[in-house]
């Protein structure tokens, strides 16, 4: 401790009444006497020597610090029913006795238990080794016989109506602060100081209210200005910039806890810059900050509520979450809605909130049931505890940025399909097929079947139709290494690896094979304008090559087992006529796996030169089947011609043309009565069979044998077998016989995983015993689910059906049981993306990564379609009718086999996927959107997630007024509460954070606590009034900032005179104006500013500067000019913030944080001499320097850097020193090598030709650049 301040420890023990201080020794008394009258008195009144015990500012410390351990208002660790945290408790009769009688000494227990030897009577007892000194002892005696009144803590009484301006004799007061400040001077023997220079003046202005540095433009128009209005004319000019909006928003940021990733250890990225765009243009146009508040608590329930306004809630969405495997999500969707509770407490109401999520609050009046009350409010949004590992989904509710695409197309495609099934004309071509149409079954499925007897072929002369290229695999030399080209054009195929000719078994003609895995292909000429081909042609099952190909082309790029892929196939491909053995496909249309004719007209040129491999691709894209003719046309052919060739080829190589054609066959039929291994044989198709292994066992089921699950062991079709996107339609229908009551379980699924990618794909579980069938993008916010409301019998076989007809939407997914369509709840009815994606592309039964299998339940019969089954198909695949009806058969006939209600189908298929297409572009961002009903809130014991107690309502903490009565329970009913204009907390906060901002301390220093913990306000009238002066204006911003700017408080000078120093030196009592080192970000800006470097563009995605490459997790900076952007915009990586930032002491965001630390290390002055961007700043703004100054005469050059940099001149003094520094460095700069490797860090490239000099210009910078009149406010 400094000698100057021994006096506070000397005097104070040895002072115990007046007549104390005739017996101090006489050097104490001289000591005394140098001490200011105001702080004697102070020391007297503050001890309880002069006047009545102030209980909030001596007693309530005692008490909290030794008694409320035990007996405060934390019930779990009360020792006895006694209490002293409030005057009722304190007063009760406890086994005869009283713990505090109100002004007796005699009769209150608390006295003689504080005074007792005895250890088991002393209090607070010995073991809790919080002994009471002597002072508090009689402190709180005289406050026992001063009546023992308790006070409310100052920050949760009421905020006054009105609060008298002070009488001063401040010299040169400004504005009503200035009252205020000198009143409690009076009291002390200092005075305000003089006002600072206009330069000092406006340079401190621009950075607090801008972040950057005036412009030597701005100091010379100001200095000019000689108008009474000068001052104000600059803080208006300044409160209306970009650069203003951008400084409020940095400190918003800390607040809001903002980041761009997750945070945790995966720590992915996320987009949420576009709430940061909406705070920056909050504050551009000063929207009051009561409704800047309300809406980012509550903006989505505002009526009417606009984009922006929802947008704005993602302030509470900000918090860390997390996705590391094996987390439980319930337990971490609490951690979130805690982390909202503990943002707004600390915010909002200035008070910590942490530690009552597992007790009453120690110290304030805080219960664990006002946490949970409050909590209560926040409690109720459709979100995980998991975001996605495995897809790029953004946790749910989201808000889509952008315009909605129209649907318009999608209800004239619906239009459409209705007007052409309900068509009299078309329903009697209905009943006419139906009568010619013959009935197959398929276990108890249903379809239709018609057999087409080939027609004989004429004659054809093929070179008639001049075809540009025609390779036939019968030609003698098709086994050279030239292919021959019958077409006459010589573009003969060259071979490559190890195509082979066999034979053709039905026709005895030769085909060409190729063997993927051997990279078999033919090469010829590139053929640009192609426009028919035709192909006689199989493909291997599961293999994904393409009919023909390119090497460095997609234009016929299949999509596995299906023709065109929906996003590489050329246009002119997809839409092109396909025809498969004469019979009309489509992009979906599966691949023939034995010889067929295929033909293709396109609607435009494409290309290619391959047969056989795709690119460069090996393996599965390559092609592996047959060809056994192959002809290429560049002009369409007529449909006639097309028919003549298609029947010529078919005869020619002897292909059975499909005696029967199947209308509406399942795609799969799984019986399980003929398991082969471990894998079950699909009898709809061949190709597509089922695996499983061993766990998974053969047992008696419905019809013959069924399937038996393990619960860890699934059964899986091919991938892409039943990969079905939200606008196709598809049915399934199966028998199931739990074995067990089961609370939930994977029963059918297409998706990789649980919780891993958000349950994205489509699914039926089990839950609490009911079914429960799903389509999802995200769960929970992005999916449509029905649950049936009966629980399945454990034990019993049910039949259940499945059908989906693509609405997206809940409507649109029917379940059945037994035949009959269930009685369901519409759990979730919010589709609005693709469910496809995230892996495991394929239908597949009875376990999912991260989630619970069928355990011993057991499945017969699958039928999978792909569209939607009728009611009575349902009921005979479930044995309760017999045959389909016939208004159940015209759908089907619709369905497959009516080309105009084909094409309406598709057409709606195509319309919604184009919709959703257009959707799927728009941006997402989290918000708060509440969640239909209302989700139960528990007392958690200990906070632990699980440990579920007493249920609470929405409430606010009971210290503090109750919400009006008529006010919505809800966010934003809290949210008017919170900015009401009786609200004891919410603007003391606001003002106490902005007057820490513009003065460097708050006017109750702990910000971040207004609690009993927290400091007492220095100044608590003058935080009073400009509390309610800010609710006044409307909560202008700006007049509050102006109130602050424009005082003389603000204005005076930041010397510390020694009185000063010796009698405040915290400046507790602003006798003079603040001086501290400038916050990070102002450094960083403030220096680019000056070097021309800055880049202000305003708004949009982050940007990563140089030190995110040496981060703890390296990230590659952004390119110029985005590395050179503000230090608002920098891309924050929760887990590995930017460096230099950490450095010099940024928040790191991963809580909410109203108050940072300064530091001085070190570690600071190295990276501002040797970090990148500062090193380029300062060789950016010497090169300028130079171009303007050249190098003949140095002193114009120094005296315009140091002007630039500090917004005054240098003296004589100051401009010879950095002289002789400029001639130092130039002595060292003498070799062009090093002075290159010196100004070649970061992307600015000088314009100087003497890099010598530059260098030494440079370090002359640098060191101007760290210079206190440069980083520090004055």
């Amino acid at each position: 401790m400094p000698a100057k301040n021994k006096w506070f420890h000397v005097i104070i023990p040895s002072i115990q009444s007046i007549t104390t201080l005739l017996t101090l020794p006489s050097d104490h008394l001289k000591t005394l006497l140098r001490i200011p009258a105001f702080l004697i008195c102070f020391i007297f009144s503050s001890h309880g020597l002069w006047g009545k015990v102030d209980f909030n500012r001596e007693i309530r410390p005692i008490l909290s610090d030794k008694c409320y351990k035990c007996h405060g208002p934390d019930a779990k660790n009360q020792k006895s029913d006694f209490r002293l945290d409030s005057f009722e408790e304190a007063i009760k009769e406890h086994n005869g006795f009283l713990g505090l009688s109100p002004g007796s000494l005699e009769d209150s227990e608390i006295h003689w238990r504080i005074h007792s030897d005895d250890p088991i009577d002393i209090m607070p007892p010995p073991d809790s080794k919080l002994p009471l000194t002597s002072k508090e002892k009689k402190l709180l005696d005289q406050w026992i016989k001063e009546g023992g009144e308790y006070e409310k803590h100052w920050s949760f009484q009421p905020l006054p109506l009105s609060v008298e301006i002070p009488k001063s004799d401040h010299p040169s007061p400004k504005n009503e602060i200035d009252h205020f400040i000198a009143h409690a001077l009076s009291s002390s023997s200092l005075s305000p100081s003089a006002e600072t220079d206009r330069a000092t003046w406006l340079r401190r202005v621009t950075f607090d209210l801008t972040g950057l540095p005036p412009t030597l433009q701005s100091l010379d128009t100001f200095l000019s200005d000689s108008s009474k209005d000068a001052y104000e004319k600059v803080v208006t000019q300044l409160l209306g910039t970009d650069e203003y909006a951008e400084r409020m928003t940095s400190e918003w940021l800390d607040v809001a806890r903002y980041s761009d990733t997750y945070g945790y250890q995966v720590d992915r990225n996320r987009n949420v810059w576009q709430w940061r765009d909406w705070v920056i243009q909050s504050f551009r146009k000063n929207q009051p900050y009561n409704e800047f508040v309300t809406e980012q608590i509550a903006g989505d329930l505002i009526p009417g509520a606009s984009r922006d306004q929802i947008l704005a809630t993602c302030f509470n969405r900000l918090h860390p979450q997390k996705v590391e495997g094996g987390s439980v999500p319930e337990e971490f969707r609490i951690e979130y809605v805690a982390d909202r509770v503990h943002t707004f407490g600390t915010a909002f109401l200035g008070l910590s909130f942490e530690c009552t999520r597992c007790h009453d609050h120690k110290y304030d009046p805080i219960t664990q049931k006002d946490y949970f009350s409050l909590s209560a409010f926040f409690n109720n949004i459709d979100e995980a505890g998991l975001y996605s590992y495995m897809t790029p989904s953004v946790p749910t509710p989201t808000l889509e940025l952008g315009n909605l695409p129209s649907d318009h197309a999608v209800k004239q495609a619906e239009a459409d399909l209705q007007k052409t099934i309900k068509s009299e004309d078309y329903r009697k071509q209905a009943q006419r097929w139906l009568e010619s149409i013959g009935r197959e079954s398929m276990g108890h499925a249903l379809y239709f079947s018609k057999d087409f007897p080939p027609n004989p072929a004429e004659p054809l002369d093929l070179l008639s139709y001049a075809p540009s290229l025609w390779l036939d695999a019968n030609e003698p030399n098709a086994t050279f290494t030239q292919w021959y080209d019958k077409s006459g054009n010589n573009n003969h195929a060259t071979k490559h690896a190890s195509p082979t000719v066999q034979t053709h078994k039905p026709s005895g003609l030769k085909v060409m094979k190729y063997q993927a895995n051997k990279l078999d292909f033919h090469e010829f000429e590139e053929i640009k304008n192609i426009r028919t081909v035709f192909w006689v042609v199989s493909k291997t099952a599961g293999n994904s090559g393409s009919l023909l190909s390119h090497s460095s082309l997609y234009h016929f790029y299949s999509n596995g087992s299906k023709f065109w892929h929906p996003n590489h196939t050329h246009e002119h491909v997809k839409k092109g006529k396909l025809r498969i053995n004469g019979i009309a496909g489509n992009e979906n249309s599966v691949y023939p796996n034995s010889l067929a004719v295929v033909s293709l007209v396109t609607t435009g040129d494409v290309t290619a030169n391959r047969l056989g491999r795709d690119r460069n691709h090996g393996g599965k894209h390559n092609w592996d089947g047959e060809v056994g003719e192959l002809l290429v046309f560049s002009e369409p052919l007529a449909q006639a011609d097309i028919e003549k060739i298609e029947k010529h080829l078919t005869q020619k190589w002897k292909i059975n043309h499909k005696k029967k054609e199947r209308y509406g066959p399942p795609l799969a039929y799984l019986s399980f009565d003929n398991r082969n291994g471990n894998q079950y044989p699909n009898l709809a198709n061949p190709a597509k069979n089922a695996s499983t292994n061993h766990n998974n066992k053969e047992v008696s089921g419905k019809f013959g044998k069924g399937i038996q699950f393990s619960g860890d062991d699934g059964m899986s079709f091919p991938a892409e077998f039943g990969n079905f996107t939200r606008h196709q339609t598809f049915s399934m229908a199966f028998w199931i016989k739990p074995t067990q009551l089961l609370d939930r379980a994977v029963v059918i699924k297409r998706s990789q995983a649980w919780t891993d990618a958000g349950s994205r794909g489509y699914e039926i579980l089990i839950e609490d015993g009911k079914l429960s069938p799903a389509l999802v993008h995200f769960w929970p916010g992005n999916a449509i689910r029905v649950r049936s409301k009966h629980i399945l019998p454990v034990n019993e076989w049910t039949h259940v059906a499945l059908t989906y007809d693509g609405s997206s939407e809940a409507r649109g997914l029917q379940l059945y049981e037994n035949g009959n369509l269930a009685e369901i709840e519409i759990v979730r009815n919010h589709l609005t993306r693709e469910i496809t994606g995230g892996g495991s592309p394929f239908l597949a039964f009875a376990e999912r990564m991260r989630d619970r299998g069928f355990k011993n339940g057991i499945i017969d019969e699958f039928f999978l379609y792909d569209r939607v089954i009728a009611p009575s198909e349902i009921g005979k695949l479930a044995g309760v009718t017999q045959k389909v009806n016939p208004e159940d058969e015209i759908s089907i006939f619709f369905q497959t086999a009516h080309p105009e209600s084909q094409a309406k189908f598709l057409g709606l298929e195509k319309a919604r996927k184009a919709w959703g297409d257009k959707r799927q572009k728009l941006p997402e961002i989290m918000v708060m959107k509440e969640m239909p009903g209302l989700r139960e809130t528990h007392i958690l014991e200990r906070g632990h997630y699980a440990n579920r107690g007493q249920v609470v309502h929405r409430a606010s903490p009971e210290v503090l007024p109750s919400l009006p009565e008529g006010t919505p329970l809800n966010r934003l009913g809290l949210a008017k509460w919170l900015t009401s204009s009786d609200h004891p907390l919410m603007a003391r906060v606001s003002v106490n954070r902005y007057w820490q901002m513009i003065f460097g301390q708050g006017i109750v220093a702990t910000s971040e606590d207004f609690g009993l913990q927290g400091k007492p306000p220095s100044h608590p009238t003058l935080l009073d009034w400009l509390a309610r002066d800010l609710i006044s204006s409307n909560w202008n911003m700006h007049h509050l900032l102006k109130k602050m700017v424009l005082s003389h408080t603000y204005r005076q000078k930041s010397k510390i005179l020694p009185p000063m120093a010796e009698t405040d030196p915290e400046n507790i009592l602003l006798s003079r104006a603040p001086t501290y080192t400038l916050p990070a970000e102002m450094i960083r800006d403030s220096l680019l500013a000056h070097s021309g470097l800055l880049h202000r563009k305003i708004g949009g995605p982050s940007a990563k500067p140089y030190d995110l490459k040496v981060s703890f997790k390296p990230i590659n900076p952004d390119s110029a000019p985005n590395v050179y952007r503000r230090s608002v915009y920098t891309f924050w990586k929760r887990t590995a913030p930017t460096p230099v930032m950490m450095a010099m002491d940024a928040s790191k965001r991963d809580v909410c944080t109203v108050r940072r630390e300064r530091t001085s290390s070190p570690s600071q002055s190295l990276i501002m001499l040797n970090g990148t961007q500062f090193v380029e700043a300062a060789r950016a703004t010497a090169d300028s320097l130079v171009q303007t100054h050249g190098n003949a005469n140095p002193r114009p050059l120094i005296e315009e850097a140091f002007h630039n940099l500090t917004s005054r001149k240098p003296s004589p003094e100051e401009n010879n020193i950095l002289l002789r520094l400029l001639e130092e460095q130039q002595s060292y700069f003498t070799d062009s090598n090093n002075s290159k490797k010196f100004l070649e860090v970061g992307y600015h490239k000088p314009k100087s030709k003497d890099l010598n000099y530059l260098a030494a210009v440079t370090s002359l910078i640098s060191a101007l650049m760290n210079f206190d009149g440069t980083l520090s406010k004055r």
